[in-house]
């Protein structure tokens, strides 16, 4: 027999929930957090872990990652999202993470295009597989972007040497557990050396947890999203 292999394209829509101020809009729309989940969790998730934002004089959206993942051991189970596979190939990786930037930024330009945000004011947030893809879109382009938090993840520095040089000043903010034993701490705190080497602003803030989002940090977080977007 001949084995012939091919592919078909897939297609289906991810969604996106966005909390806009109460009251009526800057002329040039209101300053944004995008804030990415974690693996197999979504933009509802992430919205409800981090409510105590609200109210918040700017915009908030949490878009689900585009691929769908079957969550059974959740009760009951559910369906979670995922920005991307992966299997520790890191050329894959990376090709994977422009996919999502990709993603990312036609879903900005929509919602520009039909609610009043402005995309010159933008804070990038990611949880544990959303902070590798949130601190490596922020980081390639840097003055695309206000400011970085990143939470129980790690900022891939070695994939960003090219754009190292032109950090600083750049805030971020690393959230991290000194127990987490799905990203551990030690090399995360080696990227906030070297980002700190190149000139970036980085505040690292430890908790005692694990592999989490503390709702007692969030308010450090809103402190520092309304100083990169709204001062």
């Amino acid at each position: 027999m001949k084995t012939i292999q091919g592919s078909t394209d897939v297609r289906w829509a991810s969604g996106y929930r966005l909390l806009l101020p109460e009251g009526p809009a800057p002329a040039s729309g209101f300053a944004l957090l995008l804030a990415l989940h974690g693996f197999s969790l979504s933009g509802k998730l992430l919205q409800n872990r981090l409510r105590s934002l609200l109210p918040a004089p700017y915009a908030l959206l949490f878009p689900d990652g585009p691929f769908p993942v079957e969550v059974r051991e959740a009760v009951p189970p559910r369906v979670g999202y995922s920005w991307y596979q992966y299997t520790g190939d890191q050329q894959a990786f990376l090709t994977a993470l422009d996919f999502g930037i990709a993603y990312l930024e036609r879903l900005l330009e929509q919602v520009a295009a039909e609610q009043p945000v402005d995309l010159s004011r933008v804070v990038l947030l990611g949880y544990s597989q959303g902070g590798y893809l949130a601190s490596f879109m922020a980081l390639r382009n840097r003055s695309r972007f206000a400011g970085l938090v990143t939470i129980s993840s790690r900022i891939k520095v070695e994939a960003l040497a090219a754009e190292l040089p032109a950090l600083r000043g750049f805030p971020i903010l690393v959230l991290h557990g000194t127990a987490d034993e799905v990203v551990p701490l030690l090399p995360q705190q080696e990227s906030v050396r070297v980002l700190r080497e190149f000139g970036a602003s980085v505040e690292l803030l430890l908790h005692e947890g694990g592999h989490e989002l503390r709702r007692d940090q969030v308010p450090r977080i809103d402190e520092f999203v309304r100083t990169a977007l709204c001062d």
